[in-house]
């Protein structure tokens, strides 16, 4: 039954990864793009991850004002926006410590475990 669910988790995955794909070739964002170690990730999958990751409730709300200010009263150029969306990501991941990502990783491994039956 875990291996049913573990099937299902992967064929979620995998749609979720083949919609963004759809959705890249859509706005014309087809490529790879090389992390520091020398791995490729898809452009469609990578702007998934950093649109997720702003639309976070750890950052939204700035992120969203950020917005406002050009949309609503045109302060900022879009160029401006593009800059400054980094700054939200990296803020937060700064503020990690090792207790955090300690914990995170816990989270994961009890995850995993359960997904691969091990619990």
């Amino acid at each position: 039954m875990l291996r049913g669910r573990r099937r299902k988790r992967l064929r979620r995955c995998r749609r979720e990864q083949s919609r963004l794909r759809q959705e890249a070739t859509a706005q014309g964002a087809l490529g790879h793009r090389v992390t520091e170690q020398g791995s490729t990730i898809d452009v469609a999958l990578l702007r998934g991850f950093l649109k997720r990751a702003l639309e976070d409730d750890a950052v939204a709300d700035a992120v969203n004002e950020l917005l406002f200010e050009h949309v609503v009263a045109g302060r900022y150029h879009p160029s401006v926006i593009a800059e400054s969306l980094p700054s939200y990501i990296s803020e937060i991941l700064g503020a990690a410590t090792r207790e955090d990502w300690q914990a995170v990783a816990e989270q994961l491994i009890a995850e995993a475990r359960e997904v691969d039956g091990e619990v």
